[in-house]
């Protein structure tokens, strides 16, 4: 289940390098070798699409706490996918490597991890939903053929002098406020038709569906007024289309350099509402 390539790679790699040398050395060869660069590609696409096949909300591999093998949470529990076989540190860290652009591999090398996200298109299906699935609250995701249509979220960092990776599957659906069970008074509150100012917190523990309600929240008033909605995130995740509102989407180290920064900025750009993603630091807050 190796890659084809790899004996090759090793090859390449002075033994008394790891960590961000290493890495800087892969990021050299696969630049010199694009095909490699597209097998590693087409590689990790296929785990990732492997997440949606399996409902998995996550996916992780590489450095020595993965033991070579491609672990994912599925239903909550974290395990091994062993259809997908074993891959070793330099493997995983080309694969990663071959999806991240020159500048989120300089801030890799020079920080020690990088977030980001990733895209792809997925091939055109036509949705056949029975009667009772045609009453549910989702709202299907919106085909952006500029964003792609399969997005997650991805975290590189180094773990023992190896590159170690987690992959967050984004939700391609969106749930209304009813669908949440948000009693409609607290909907209200959040909606811009009926509030004009204010600062609304979306807090909870990891997992806990802080990213779903944001969307509703945002989904309720893209749909419902007319307006201008600037989302700052890092990365973006969920990409609204425009619809009543007006919707930007900036991301950190793309589009803006902070949140503070995009905050700031964005009151100079006539927001009627600026969703923050996160706050990270006191400036910012």
């Amino acid at each position: 289940m190796s890659l084809s390539f790899i004996a090759e790679l090793q090859a390449a790699i002075p033994q008394n390098y790891t960590g961000a040398e290493q890495c800087e050395v892969i990021e050299r060869w696969l630049m010199e070798h694009p095909e490699r660069e597209a097998e590693c590609r087409s590689t990790l696409k296929s785990w990732l699409l492997k997440t949606r096949e399996l409902g998995a909300s996550d996916i992780d591999f590489g450095a020595p706490g993965c033991k070579g093998n491609i672990w994912m949470r599925i239903f909550g529990v974290k395990k091994p996918v062993e259809s997908l076989g074993t891959y070793n540190h330099i493997e995983a860290a080309a694969l990663v490597l071959s999806w991240l652009s020159p500048s989120q591999r300089k801030l890799l090398f020079r920080m020690k991890s990088v977030d980001f996200s990733l895209a792809f298109a997925l091939d055109p299906v036509t949705p056949v939903l029975s009667p009772t699935q045609k009453n549910q609250p989702e709202i299907e995701l919106i085909r952006d053929p500029d964003e792609g249509d399969a997005r997650f979220r991805g975290s590189t960092y180094f773990d023992r002098g190896f590159l170690a990776t987690n992959f967050r599957r984004i939700n391609d659906k969106l749930y209304t406020m009813d669908g949440l069970g948000v009693p409609a008074p607290v909907a209200q509150r959040m909606n811009l038709k009926f509030e004009k100012t204010g600062l609304v917190l979306i807090t909870g523990i990891t997992g806990s569906g802080k990213s779903t309600t944001l969307d509703a929240i945002i989904d309720m008033n893209n749909r419902e007024n007319a307006s201008h909605i600037v989302i700052i995130g890092h990365p973006i995740e969920y990409v609204h289309a425009s619809k009543a509102s007006l919707v930007r989407h900036r991301e950190v180290g793309i589009d803006v350099q902070s949140f503070e920064a995009g905050a700031i900025e964005a009151l100079r750009q006539d927001p009627d509402i600026i969703v923050v993603g996160e706050m990270r630091d006191p400036q910012t807050i």
